[in-house]
């Protein structure tokens, strides 16, 4: 299986960057058939299903907190919770969109895209090397709340002091050179990301590390397609915003298998595995010689196995739902007084066993010796359980009794 999902991952990765390299070289023939008439629509289209992406990551990170205390968890959702807003904030300012704030320019929504990026390449980065632990409930709000003000403080920077900001694109020629480094450190940071994931793959084998891997690597390829671009209403431009949105819709996947799949796959397999211990038990249980009942805390018996029914000559839909005080043969506690040596050769050989002995009479008439053992399972201070251990030791009585009047005889 994981061998299967390894390469489920390499060809999703390869597919991804042949169909880049497609574009990028058979571009000319391709461009003819994208009209950039329908690109802010198209741009308006991706953005928002990745917004709703990445809103849907950070409320899965607010809800579940509360059950995982995980500060991965809650890191991961605050860092897209601020993602999701950086991202409409680019929606909002992008070039030909209505007025929002100001008169929308092509560098407003550059630096907006950056700081989005930045955000998840070194967000990831940081949260990903950290060991995760749980943490104080308390600490969900104050996370969000400090993820919306940095959200605040993005805006203000950019929207006050935007046009003194150095230009990223020239619209018709391209990216600057400063644009186009700006993209390649932050495809290192997602590439050394991706280093890090494949080391945790391989020491956890968790198939939520592949997801990542994916989402990672669309994301890298996708900031490689924003160094092509002559304008912001072009092929390259429109494909990074497709490959962008494949890698949120992986970096979700990824948390939705290790929330939610994975923990279920798990239990499943516990589930299988006590059940397997559990018909063990029972098979065990059913082989050994002693007799075996277990009975609630009120006494009604819930389970006895083959070797009572031999012992006692009652079949076991008889007993079972029956008080363990409740029974069809006639119990007689052994003592001193009906069988003084025995009981002064047991004391002697087990001074520390606390047996009772019971002769009983089974359904046929026959009379036998039982030696029965109890133990009381308690939970929480409460009597759950009492397992009693049933020995025949009709054998042994018989022998012990021919010594007991061998003297007798011999005088």
């Amino acid at each position: 299986m994981d061998r299967k999902r390894e390469l489920q991952t390499a060809g999703i990765l390869l597919i991804g960057l042949l169909f880049l390299l497609y574009i990028h070289y058979f571009k000319g023939s391709i461009e003819g058939l994208y009209n950039t008439n329908n690109h802010l629509s198209y741009h308006v289209l991706l953005e928002l299903v990745a917004i709703s992406i990445a809103f849907a990551i950070a409320l899965q990170g607010w809800m579940y907190f509360t059950y995982t205390m995980s500060r991965y968890r809650l890191f991961i959702g605050a860092l897209f919770f601020s993602i999701a807003l950086i991202d409409i904030l680019h929606v909002l300012s992008y070039n030909g969109m209505p007025y929002f704030i100001m008169e929308n320019s092509v560098e407003r929504p550059t630096y907006f895209w950056l700081v989005s990026r930045y955000l998840l390449a070194v967000g990831l980065f940081i949260i990903l090397m950290q060991k995760d632990r749980a943490i104080e409930r308390q600490y969900r709000s104050y996370v969000f709340l400090l993820s919306f003000l940095s959200v605040l403080v993005v805006a203000f920077l950019v929207y006050r002091w935007g046009d003194l900001l150095p230009v990223l694109v020239i619209e018709g020629s391209g990216v600057t050179p400063l644009k186009k480094g700006l993209e390649y450190l932050v495809s290192f940071i997602f590439f050394c990301l991706i280093i890090v994931l494949i080391g945790q793959y391989r020491k956890h084998k968790q198939a939520s590390h592949l997801m990542l891997i994916i989402g990672v690597g669309f994301s890298l390829l996708g900031e490689i397609l924003f160094t092509f671009y002559q304008s912001v209403h072009d092929i390259d431009n429109f494909l990074g915003h497709i490959y962008k949105l494949v890698g949120y819709y992986f970096l979700m996947k990824a948390l939705y298998s290790s929330t939610i799949e994975e923990p279920y796959i798990k239990r499943n397999e516990m589930r299988a595995a006590l059940i397997n211990s559990e018909r063990k038990l029972n098979t065990l249980i059913q082989t050994v010689p002693n007799g075996i009942i277990i009975s609630d805390s009120k006494g009604i018996i819930q389970y006895a196995n083959n070797a009572v029914e031999t012992m006692l000559g009652y079949k076991k839909y008889v007993m079972l739902n029956k008080s363990i005080h409740e029974t069809n043969g006639h119990v007689q506690q052994i003592d001193a007084q009906l069988f003084p040596y025995y009981v002064n050769y047991y004391q002697v050989m087990n001074p520390n066993h606390d047996d009772r002995f019971y002769l009983f009479t089974r359904r046929d008439g026959e009379k036998v010796y039982l030696s029965i053992n109890s133990t009381n399972l308690v939970e929480d201070g409460k009597l759950k359980n009492t397992i009693y251990s049933l020995s025949d030791i009709t054998d042994l009585m018989k022998a012990q009794d021919k010594i007991n009047h061998l003297p007798i005889l011999m005088s």
